[in-house]
């Protein structure tokens, strides 16, 4: 058996029409339209010698269509992994199918025909692969799949049936999803329960993990089930149900122009069929999820450029939602002595209204501790007038509903209340009071960035989630420095549209570090290491163009850097390609056979370069 490589550039070029009638027959892919070049491939030849010279040379039809689908799937996904247009995935229906894929490698690398991965590249595949589907523009799709309203609508009494034995025998729904002989109608309402079921839970996960509050794992199944809901209004556009569940996952992510337009569409389907077979009251409680949606944009302030000013928003919702400090029990103000408050005033410029707030602050966050809510309330609401740290115990008592009715703009509105005092203001001598009044209003900063990120107990707003991580940051909040230093380093799986500050970024984590925070230290730390690696040479690679490009090899492992340059050498050179790979009769490349002297640059003369190799066409076929 005898191995052809040939550089990728050359199959994309050689083999586009074919390429793009297997996508679209096979994977139901529309061929991107950024493809880029300088990724190589392996591809086996049983009957090689049985080819012409010409066929030898190029690759046919026969030969590549023979590729199996997960070949044909990464050749796409690997063109180019910084810019792949994210909505081809969740648009053309290919996500299952990928993410199948890459779950049966979680665990260890195999062979994609006959090209293997390198672990960074399976990493990098993998995890782009799931950011892609997380990430799709949830605006993309959505008129188009508006516009399928159909004139007659009909739904088979045995697909309802089937549908609700598949539902109470509690299968997966996954597998019912793959299975050919299912109707698209229930295909169709699989995925609704696929995207029920990973709302669930996402729940789950934060309700768990509530006070985790900069574990950011726990959100990904919401935007699971919204390409659920997505996958469904595809596989059936005349499935109300389909889009009523995703106008939810589209208001549980912030996107209410389009969850109003999905509960709108929903309605109007719903008009269309049967209403005796939909559940009872359905159009009032999709109403009812519209009207959430209406009113939560309706409290967004858009600036001329069409982007929010977060500032008018969060006074607007305070105004709306106003703690009013006066309509609560008083409390005696007597929980220091008048010699302690008049000592801590000699010591700072702060008056002894402030210290006596504080005083029953201390007391009010005790009884919180001890499940006493009814009396955290009172204390807590007197002390915040002076000591606006309070609100942050207040907000969760509104949050989770500790002895008063949960409200969670009220919650929301306490913590926007605290983030908003200056921590540096008024602070005097006191270094205590420096610290602790810092660390009030920087925590509730933090903690509204991570409610908004994670959607704890609200709707997920990633824009709001990004301002208030900065705003942390800018104030030295040791959590807030590191993440948002992380986030300006390595980016977000989540938020796409973070611009990168790399000098910014190792600031805030050493200062981070400095506090002595160790997630700062680790990210430094990898940092550190991958700016002193060693800068391997460059390979140079040919694209359409006959143009040289280079791509830097840096994190390829010495393998991956051999076969690479080695390659190269066959794609610029006229020599016989089975001469050259003679020695590659077996899958597994053995490094200590070949020797460490192997691929010195000497091995290969200067002559085989020859200036005038790439002029001609024999790089440019076409089977069009």
């Amino acid at each position: 058996m005898v191995i052809k490589f040939v550089n990728l550039s050359i199959i994309l070029n050689s083999c586009r029409s074919i390429l793009q009638n297997i996508l679209k027959k096979r994977c139901n892919l529309e061929w991107p339209s950024n493809d880029k070049k300088g990724v190589f491939i392996s591809v086996k030849y049983e009957n090689y010698k049985s080819l012409t010279s010409s066929e030898q040379s190029n690759l046919t039809a026969m030969k590549f269509d023979r590729l199996n689908l997960d070949l044909v799937a990464d050749i796409l996904l690997s063109i180019d992994l910084k810019t792949l247009d994210k909505s081809i995935i969740v648009k053309e229906n290919l996500s299952i199918k990928t993410i199948k894929i890459i779950n049966s490698k979680i665990n260890s690398l195999k062979e994609l025909g006959n090209y293997q991965l390198t672990d960074n590249e399976f990493k990098l595949f993998q995890n782009k692969i799931k950011d892609s589907i997380i990430q799709l523009d949830p605006s993309y799709p959505i008129n188009e799949i508006l516009e399928l309203v159909p004139k007659e609508i009909k739904i088979n009494k045995e697909d309802r049936i089937k549908v609700k034995e598949i539902k109470e025998k509690g299968k997966d729904f996954m597998n019912e999803i793959n299975d050919s002989q299912h109707s698209d109608y229930i295909k169709s309402e699989l995925y609704c329960e696929q995207a029920l079921a990973n709302i669930e839970l996402y729940k789950k996960n934060l309700w768990q993990h509530i006070e985790a509050l900069f574990t950011k794992d726990n959100v990904e199944p919401i935007y699971s089930a919204r390409n659920n809901a997505l996958q469904s209004c595809i596989q059936c556009p005349y499935n109300y149900r389909s889009y009523h569940i995703l106008g939810i996952t589209m208001q549980m992510t912030g996107h209410y122009p389009n969850a109003i337009n999905c509960y709108n569409h929903a309605l109007e389907l719903l008009s269309k069929s049967d209403q005796s077979l939909a559940p009872t009251n359905q159009i009032e409680i999709i109403n009812k999820d519209k009207d959430i949606s209406v009113k939560r944009e309706s409290e967004r302030v858009y600036l001329s450029d069409g982007s929010r000013n977060f500032d008018a928003e969060i006074k607007r919702f305070i105004q709306n939602n106003k703690f009013n400090q006066y309509n609560h029990e008083k409390l005696p103000q007597n929980n220091f002595s008048k010699s302690q408050i008049a000592s801590m005033v000699m010591q700072s410029s702060k008056s002894p209204a402030y210290w006596e707030s504080r005083g029953l602050d201390i007391k009010g966050m005790d009884y919180l501790s001890t499940d006493d809510y009814k009396n955290a309330f009172k204390y807590l609401s007197n002390s915040a007038r002076y000591f606006p740290n309070s609100y942050i115990g207040l907000s969760i008592i509104y949050q989770f509903g500790l002895g008063v009715k949960e409200d969670q703009d009220m919650s929301f509105s306490l913590l926007y209340e605290a983030s908003l005092h200056d921590p540096f203001l008024n602070i005097g001598n006191d270094p205590n009071a420096l610290m602790n009044q810092n660390t009030g209003v920087a925590s509730a900063i933090v903690r509204i960035a991570s409610r908004l990120y994670n959607g704890q107990r609200c709707d997920i707003d990633l824009p709001k989630a990004l301002y208030f991580y900065k705003k942390s940051a800018e104030i030295n909040d040791s959590e807030g420095l590191e993440i948002y230093g992380d986030m300006l380093l390595n980016g977000d799986r989540f938020i796409k549209d973070i611009q990168k500050d790399e000098k910014k970024a190792i600031q805030y984590l050493k200062k981070a570090e400095s506090f002595g925070m160790q997630k700062a230290r680790s990210i430094l730390r990898m940092y550190k290491e991958a700016k002193e690696k060693p800068t391997k040479s460059k390979i140079t690679s040919i694209n359409n163009n006959g143009k040289e490009e280079n791509d830097d090899e840096n994190n390829k492992s010495e393998k991956e850097i051999a076969i690479l340059e080695l390659i190269q050498k066959i794609n610029s050179t006229g020599i016989d390609i089975e001469d050259l790979l003679n020695n590659f009769d077996d899958d597994d490349f053995n490094e200590d056979y070949y020797g460490e002297d192997y691929y010195e640059d000497d091995y290969y003369e200067d002559d085989y370069y020859e200036d005038d190799y790439y002029d001609d066409d024999d790089n440019n076929h076409s089977f069009d």
